[in-house]
C-alpha cells in the first residue's frame, strides 16, 4: 500500500495537428518528481513492484459553501437545484 507521490508540472506543451487539422496539444514530457518518498507509489514503482494507491478526488471548497449559497439567495437565484 502506497501513498500517492507529486511531480513539479510538466514545463513543455507541444501543438500538433490531427488528420482533420484540428489543433491539439500535448502535455509533457513529464515534471520532475517532488515528493517520491520510501512511502510513495514512485518508490514502490522504482524498485519494482505494484502500487496501490486509494485515491479520493473531490475538489468542492466546503468551506465556501455557506458564503456563496448566501450570495445566490441575495442575488436571487435558487441555489438549489
Amino acid at each position: 500500500m502506497t501513498r500517492c507521490g507529486s511531480r513539479h508540472p510538466a514545463d513543455q506543451v507541444i501543438p500538433q495537428k490531427d488528420p482533420r487539422g484540428n489543433t491539439l496539444y500535448w502535455i509533457g514530457p513529464p515534471g520532475e518528481k517532488h515528493d517520491a518518498g520510501p512511502d510513495t507509489d514512485f518508490a514502490a514503482v522504482d524498485e519494482g513492484y505494484v502500487s496501490v494507491t486509494p485515491l479520493h478526488v473531490d475538489l468542492t471548497a466546503h468551506q465556501a459553501h455557506e458564503v456563496v449559497t448566501d450570495w445566490l439567495d441575495r442575488v436571487g437565484v435558487d441555489s438549489q437545484w
